[in-house]
């Protein structure tokens, strides 16, 4: 017997969202929950009697070979031999990515006050958030980059002076990003 074993079906390669990966602690847990083995057979040898090897081989996650969206990948080698020596190999890989802008949790409320030339704007704002229990989040693990950029505008009216607004965005290692606007009604 010198014929390799031959795999009857293909496993294609595939991509999964942080959000489809988070109940999984492994990539093998992943592939062994999700993803069947391809079928094979061999000329000479029984399937029963085919020795069957999986092994995973997993990137680093962000590394500088990877480009967004995709964030890691995991390799599966499935190595079918027969009883006479002969190998097959089949391998798939699942691309991990990240196209979901984090989000906001507790994202203070718009409020009203009293003009006060003495008062601290940026000041508040901040405590606004704190008091809120504002928060950020994002399905991919990494960091999210939180920028705030503050605008005053009068509004020319005897009421309703002017709005003060901290535009917030939050970002991710991949770019998706989010923005909400806290605004301060000052009277």
């Amino acid at each position: 017997d010198s014929e390799d074993p031959e795999f009857t079906s293909v496993i294609e390669d595939f991509s999964i969202t942080c959000e489809e990966a988070s109940p999984y602690d492994t990539c093998p847990e992943y592939f062994e929950a999700n993803i069947a083995l391809p079928t094979f057979s061999d000329n000479c040898t029984l399937n029963e009697d085919l020795e069957v090897s999986i092994s995973y081989d997993l990137s680093e996650a962000y590394g500088e070979e990877l480009v967004c969206p995709v964030i890691q990948i995991c390799t599966r080698t499935i190595t079918v031999t027969d009883q006479c020596g002969n190998t097959s190999s089949q391998i798939t890989v699942l691309s991990l990515i990240d196209e979901t802008a984090p989000e906001f949790i507790n994202f203070a409320a718009d409020s009203d006050i009293e003009c006060n030339d003495e008062l601290d704007l940026v000041a508040l704002t901040e405590s606004m958030f704190e008091l809120a229990g504002s928060d950020v989040s994002d399905d991919c693990y990494g960091d999210i980059e939180v920028t705030i950029e503050y605008d005053y505008i009068e509004t020319g009216e005897c009421q309703h002076v002017a709005d003060f607004l901290a535009i917030v965005t939050a970002s991710d290692y991949c770019g998706n990003e989010t923005t909400e606007t806290l605004t301060i009604h000052i009277h």
